[in-house]
């Protein structure tokens, strides 16, 4: 098709410039670019307002290459016979793609806009363009400069060996900071920094010029912990991280000047204390002080945090919550899981999720049973098995009496009952399987299985191996440390079951996977039909996608506007490669969940298929529908 302008009764053919700049940013030119194919041609050379304007509309991943491609072409030909004519195909098949969606979207609010059918152009052979020679690799100054460059664009520079050790010499980066002299308002735009401790001071007169950073991550394997002083300078800091090091002791004193603080991360450091300043931070809503082994006590002035809304403290040596933290109104989110701590106090009412040591049943209870719960309780229920099996042993079946003081009535205390009061063996098997078979949450089924075959193993004095290798292959647990010392042990490794570390195989529980993934599901499928799906690629899990997980793996896909029957079908792989039927059965939801936001499928839809997918309780499925609710009502 052909564009026509009207203007002053007059008529005249459009440019693909005129058409670019008529079409909004939005669903109408989102909609043209999904289906458009082979437009670096068509767009060389146009400005580099309507250039950004189409990859701003265009998926990350396509948007960037499109970019490479159109560089490429603008820097090898401008006037050649061969650009001419594949530029005039290339914006031809484009003008047709724009007029077909301009009927749609535009027609009634441009009426001096007129568009026509095209008449078919002469077709014509161009030569092919020459092969580029092959390019040599960049020394590290060039290559470390060209990471520089490239986090001007970006806003983000990774500074640190795992990421490229052969360009981070010191050579390399002082040659490159002076070459930056005179570059401070580029520098300028980096906002985010992840740097080696080591690197601190050889890129200073780099990172001083960097004043508007809002983001900066600091891991401190091999650094000394002499702080440069420059860093008091960073006042737009929202977020710190400073991690790995067991040489920093002392809180660092240059985070105070970072009065926006949002974020604090000081995992596996070695500081003693917490000075009483952080009452400063008012905006902090995530404190992060995992694997903190020397630290003992919080302040009292933690109490002032109002809108702390997550604290980790997760392997850390902390005995005690201070009182004050009952001020701490937004807090939400708990995790003492490995330190000293064994209660969270009733007044801290505002928090919702609570991972802590106190005594639970080892088979949950409840609503269904997650798999990384499933993990947890195995492994919990592997510690205890291996207790009472080695007490029953050293102390006969009856000194199991007083070890079940501390537990709830559960499965696992019931059998340990009939166990102590001598019962048959082949009846507590009857009675035991009767409760297993009534069940019908997977996992549960599974560990109540698990249980019954080892008590019936402690009851029978079975050799401690015999039930260590029963307990490591009645579970298919990725990366469990019982099958791996129990093939060092088959190896020959004699003392490998006696140092498995169940304790970092342990992770902290907050939702169930199944609701967590509902509600991002619902969340992803709001934006989408308020945004586009082109905004979803700021909301991307790379780690997920790197583990294939369906839903993280297939929400590329959709942005990139691959075919939806084509995305069914690699999604429909992934589902197969699942043999836990309630992973699979998740797996499906995702799928499912994917294909209903490709096709814009109203959310309180989606929310019903997840919600059958996934047997979410009913008191689950009001929360997210009323917060479903809230968020139609604020977009209307």
């Amino acid at each position: 098709m052909e564009c026509f302008i009207i203007e002053d009764c007059v008529e005249r053919k459009a440019e693909l410039e005129d058409i670019l700049t008529l079409y909004e940013n939005g669903n109408a030119l989102q909609a043209v670019l999904r289906e458009a194919k082979g437009l670096s041609f068509a767009i060389a050379h146009l400005s580099d307002e309507l250039k950004e304007k189409i990859y701003r509309n265009m998926s990350i991943r396509i948007g960037a290459k499109l970019k490479r491609s159109v560089k490429n072409i603008e820097a090898r030909y401008e006037t050649s016979n061969y650009y001419a004519g594949t530029a005039q195909k290339e914006r031809a098949q484009f003008t047709d793609l724009l007029g077909k969606y301009w009927s749609h979207w535009d027609s009634e609010n441009w009426p001096n806009i007129v568009w026509r059918e095209s008449k078919p152009e002469e077709k014509k052979m161009f030569k092919l363009p020459e092969e580029e020679p092959e390019k040599k690799p960049l020394g590290p100054v060039d290559a470390l400069m060209k990471t520089i460059e490239g986090a001007c664009s970006t806003g983000t520079l990774y500074l640190y060996k795992q990421y490229d050790a052969d360009k981070m010499t010191e050579e390399a980066i002082q040659s490159v900071s002076k070459a930056f002299q005179n570059r401070a308002n580029e520098l300028q735009k980096i906002r985010i920094v992840f740097i080696d401790g080591e690197y601190l001071v050889s890129a200073a007169q780099l990172l001083e010029k960097m004043e508007a950073m809002e983001s900066l991550t600091v891991y401190c394997r091999e650094f000394d912990c002499q702080w440069p002083p420059y860093l008091e300078n960073y006042h737009t800091l929202t977020s710190v991280g400073v991690q790995f090091s067991e040489k920093l002791s002392e809180f660092p004193s240059w985070i105070r000047s970072a009065a926006s603080l949002r974020y604090l991360s000081l995992g596996g450091t070695s500081i003693e204390s917490i000075p009483e300043w952080i009452s400063d931070f008012q905006y902090l809503g995530r404190l992060i002080l995992d694997d903190c082994k020397n630290l003992k006590t919080l302040p009292d002035s933690i109490g002032s945090l109002k809108n702390l809304v997550d604290l980790s403290l997760y392997g850390s040596s902390i005995e005690k919550l201070p009182d004050s933290m009952v001020n701490c109104t937004a807090l939400k989110y708990i995790d003492i899981f490995g330190t000293q701590i064994q209660s969270i106090p009733d007044c801290i009412s505002s928090v919702k999720f609570i991972k802590e040591n106190t005594i639970t049943g080892l088979i949950p209870q409840g609503q269904f049973v997650s798999y990384r719960c499933f993990c947890n309780s195995y492994y919990r229920l592997v510690k205890t098995i291996f207790r009472f099996s080695d007490k029953a042993r050293r102390e006969g079946l009856l000194a199991l009496e007083e070890e079940l003081e501390d537990f709830p009535d559960d499965f696992f205390k019931r059998g340990i009952r009939l166990v102590v009061d001598g019962t048959d063996c082949e009846v507590i098997r009857e009675v035991l399987t009767i409760e297993c078979e009534r069940e019908h949450d997977y996992y549960r089924k599974k560990l109540m299985e698990i249980a019954m075959e080892c008590l019936l193993s402690i009851q029978a004095g079975e050799n401690e191996i015999i039930l260590v290798l029963l307990l490591a292959a009645h579970a298919d647990i990725k990366d469990n440390p019982l099958e791996t010392a129990c093939a060092k042990y088959l190896a020959g490794d004699i003392d490998a079951l006696d140092t498995i570390d169940f304790s970092s195989a342990i992770q902290p529980e907050t939702e169930s996977e199944e609701i967590t993934f509902t509600k991002r599901a619902m969340e992803l499928s709001e934006i989408a039909r308020r945004e586009g799906l082109l905004a979803l690629d700021k909301h991307l899990d790379h780690n997920g996608i790197a583990a294939l997980d369906v839903f993280e793996y297939g929400l590329p896909l959709i942005i990139d506007g691959y075919p939806a029957d084509r995305i069914n079908d690699i999604l429909s792989v992934l589902v197969e490669r699942q043999t836990d039927p309630v992973q699979k059965n998740i797996a499906l939801a995702k799928k499912a969940a994917l294909l209903s936001i490709n096709a814009g499928d109203n959310p309180r839809i989606l929310a019903l298929k997840l919600f059958a997918y996934l047997g979410v309780t009913a008191d689950i499925q009001k929360e997210i529908l009323d917060d479903l609710e809230k968020v139609t009502v604020i977009t209307a």
